[in-house]
């Protein structure tokens, strides 16, 4: 079995593709020269069977990391070799489609990332994945990815993500729209994006505000057990019709006909829905994602909207992938939470 067990034990195989990955990783340009191992070293090393040494090494031949001589032993390629000399080269994949109304965040996200980049002299590589798989190969194969950075991970790329692990590439996912990634993640506290939220709204004599939930939300619950908190700490029944959680394309549908009964005075909001919003004059708006200047001034609840840290995520993102360049994909499971900016008013 070529799977670690829920004990977290790492079988033998995974355990020398490792050990090979950290020898290429340190090679030297002249290390291409010479046998970077052999099957009888790793047989001593691990204990191993020769087939199971074999089987992690033509693993790695298949890869394109390596090239075996008969006789001789196993080589770097030269080709990765060539690589190594360049600057690391990451690769960015932007959630689509659904998600373009995230564009202003996604700007600042990029900001903080290239300035890590430069910061670290390395390069950027944009990567279209519409072709799914295909094309972030493509890519791999054309650039020589040191890693990627995910900016609001859609789902079902589960496909992607293990070909990138599998290929030892390094990711880390900027907010991610899933729960299930793999690699690094930097997101927000949930709970605290609902406390501070609603504690502000509350504030602002808007206790009635309907808070709107995207269903793919990685941090719905938590984020309604932070506005339960502050309705407790003001003192004020917690009203469940106030809370709508649903796809992105029901949800409006639902909450017009929320919002058609006078009910709520306040709605707190992705940035797609703001521009829905604006047909009811008299709503006020909550929306920490979308911007400070996507929310007019008349239609805010509060003199100043909450900010989402999207430059911050970007520099932190890219920061973490960085120091991870050249070590296993595998091992990388850092994860970084951030809380939402409320400047004073």
């Amino acid at each position: 079995m070529d799977q670690e067990t829920s004990s977290g034990f790492q079988p033998v195989y995974h355990r020398i593709r490792h050990h090979v990955y950290l020898m290429i990783a340190s090679a030297a340009p002249g290390d291409g020269q010479k046998p970077l191992t052999t099957e009888k070293e790793l047989c001593e090393l691990f204990h191993a069977s020769r087939g199971t040494v074999r089987k992690a090494l033509r693993k790695l031949c298949d890869e394109g990391l390596l090239i075996s001589r008969p006789h001789y032993g196993t080589f770097l390629n030269p080709l990765l070799l060539q690589r190594t000399m360049r600057k690391p080269v990451l690769g960015i994949l932007v959630g689509n489609g659904d998600y373009t109304f995230f564009d202003e965040q996604i700007q600042r996200t990029l900001c903080g990332i290239y300035r890590s980049a430069s910061r670290h002299g390395c390069m950027i590589h944009p990567i279209q994945f519409a072709d799914g798989a295909e094309s972030l190969l493509a890519a791999e194969l054309k650039s020589g990815l040191s890693g990627v950075l995910w900016i609001w991970t859609p789902p079902s790329m589960e496909r992607i993500m293990a070909l990138l692990e599998e290929r030892n590439i390094p990711q880390v996912h900027i907010i991610p729209l899933q729960e299930k990634v793999r690699g690094g993640v930097v997101l927000l506290d949930g709970e605290d994006y609902g406390y501070q939220t609603a504690r502000r709204a509350i504030a602002a004599g808007y206790p009635d505000t309907l808070y709107l939930e995207d269903s793919l939300s990685v941090f719905s619950g938590e984020r309604l057990n932070g506005i339960r908190r502050a309705f407790r700490e003001a003192g004020i029944p917690w009203k469940s019709s106030c809370f709508l959680k649903a796809s992105i394309e029901e949800i409006w549908k639902r909450a017009e006909k929320r919002i058609a009964t006078g009910k709520h005075r306040a709605v707190c909001c992705s940035g797609r829905q703001v521009s829905l919003i604006r047909q009811f004059p008299d709503l006020k708006v909550i929306s920490p994602v979308c911007g400070r200047d996507a929310v007019r001034k008349e239609k805010s609840a509060f003199p100043v909207q909450p900010i989402l840290p999207a430059e911050e995520c970007g520099r932190i993102g890219a920061e973490m992938l960085i120091a991870h360049i050249g070590k296993p994909a595998a091992e990388l499971r850092e994860r970084v939470v951030l809380k939402l900016e409320f400047p004073d008013s």
